[in-house]
């Protein structure tokens, strides 16, 4: 067993905690065994308070609402593309659109659902546009 440096552990947690990179590339990239990274990973996240949400601008709130909407896009979809939980995006939609009625999609193959690249190229450039509209209307 080879004793890793405070500095390495530092770093590989971060890149995990921080960066967001999985357990196995951040361990790829630092050296470090997969397994005991996991571990330090685990006993960071115990002894840590957990890191508070900052809500989204009410502008972005406002975009993602539109693209459900206006758009039609499944909820689902931008729900995933905007890093909001579905049920959250449901209740804003509900909320600014009372009469809106959600519609289930119908089951589609799993490779239909997935957000390729033109898709989320699509979504960013809808959204900008919605959300320069509410930032100029403020």
């Amino acid at each position: 067993m080879v004793p890793h440096s405070d500095q390495t552990r530092k770093e590989a947690i971060r890149l995990v905690i921080e960066d967001g990179l999985s357990v196995a590339k951040a361990s790829r990239l630092s050296g470090v065994p997969r397994s005991t990274l996991d571990r330090w990973v685990k006993q960071r996240s115990r002894t840590s308070p957990p890191k508070k949400k900052t809500p989204h601008p009410e502008a972005d709130r406002e975009a993602l609402v539109r693209l459900v909407v206006e758009r039609k896009i499944p909820v689902t979809v931008v729900a995933r593309w905007g890093d909001v939980p579905r049920t959250t995006l449901n209740t804003w939609v509900v909320e600014a659109h009372p009469t809106y009625r959600m519609t289930r999609p119908r089951k589609k193959p799993q490779s239909r659902q997935r957000l390729t690249p033109a898709t989320i190229t699509q979504l960013l450039k809808i959204f900008q546009i919605y959300r320069r509209e509410i930032n100029q209307s403020s």
